[in-house]
């Protein structure tokens, strides 16, 4: 029989054993409570950023496909005709609209919202930009991303466009010499297609090269934070935002969150995402822009 002094001598090595036991299992049990939580939380923020992608490219296959400037040059010319009597010369309907802005604003506005194709750009639009405002911290490099991809729809993927073109007035004539002076309801097919030619060309020429870039930017950077472990990504999207002064460009603002994240992201994707957005810079320049339209000029002239 162990005697009670010998049990007395050992209470306190039993206690502190089973101390240490509880303390290793509760430090155990913690780190399997973080690891899951930031298990959790990785894949949500993965799902975040593939719904961002997803949203994101079915808006540019959508602009791609050139489809909803044809429909809207079509609803456009039918809502000019609700308007205006049948009887009404189109020279002097594209002379009112070029010295009424604002009416050839109302009618492309109408139009635009009419048919679910163009409807959809302007939708989806809005969808991309929730869906970057859910991104934070470091992820939050799509938010400028996405802001330069709605000021490009904005000017020449929507209402705006056909309100520039209404309003050209001589200019929109000259596409319509042999059509100018008749009725709208004989010259209509002509004016939908040259509609749906200047709406085109404009697109093409000033932000055809860009968007393609703008959606290789998403997807490099989409692919670069899903490459990282569970742990780096949880810990680049609760990253604080260093302090910088404004930058003159949305372009601008994207190199300087790129600069603060770049140490963090796997090995390559940094310099790829720079190359991306210098080309993203060179295609909404103006200077891009006139190049563009000067090359097609020349070819127009020469019949290529």
């Amino acid at each position: 029989m162990v005697s009670m002094s010998l049990l007395t001598e050992f209470a306190p090595v039993a206690t502190a054993v089973s101390s240490l036991v509880a303390v290793i299992t509760l430090v155990v049990g913690f780190k399997r409570y973080n690891r899951e939580l930031a298990e959790k939380k990785a894949k949500m923020l993965r799902e975040d950023l593939g719904s961002f992608l997803s949203e994101w490219l079915e808006l540019h296959e959508a602009i791609k496909s050139g489809y909803p400037l044809i429909v809207g040059a079509t609803t456009t010319v039918r809502e000019l005709q609700k308007r205006y009597p049948a009887t009404t010369t189109l020279d002097s309907i594209l002379t009112e609209l070029s010295n009424e802005s604002s009416n050839a604003l109302s009618i492309a506005i109408t139009a635009w919202a009419e048919t679910p194709a163009t409807a959809f750009v302007s939708s989806q639009m809005a969808a991309v930009s929730l869906r970057s405002q859910r991104l934070q911290g470091g992820l939050a490099l799509f938010n400028p991303l996405t802001r330069l991809l709605d000021w490009l729809v904005k000017d020449g993927y929507s209402p705006l466009i056909f309100r520039k073109v209404l309003s050209l007035g001589d200019g929109l004539k000259q596409g319509l010499s042999a059509d100018v002076g008749k009725p709208l309801g004989e010259a209509a097919n002509a004016l939908v297609c040259r509609l749906q030619s200047e709406v085109s060309v404009y697109f093409v020429a000033r932000y055809g090269k860009a968007i393609e870039e703008l959606r290789r930017f998403a997807e490099i950077g989409v692919q670069a934070f899903t490459a990282l472990s569970d742990k780096e990504l949880t810990s680049i999207a609760v990253q604080s935002e260093k302090v910088h002064e404004a930058a003159a460009t949305l372009p601008g603002d994207i190199r300087r969150r790129m600069r603060d994240i770049a140490p963090l992201l796997p090995e390559g994707y940094a310099n790829r995402l720079e190359t991306v957005l210098e080309n993203i810079e060179t295609y909404i320049s103006k200077d891009f822009a006139l190049e563009q339209w000067s090359t097609r000029f020349d070819k127009k002239k020469k019949g290529e």
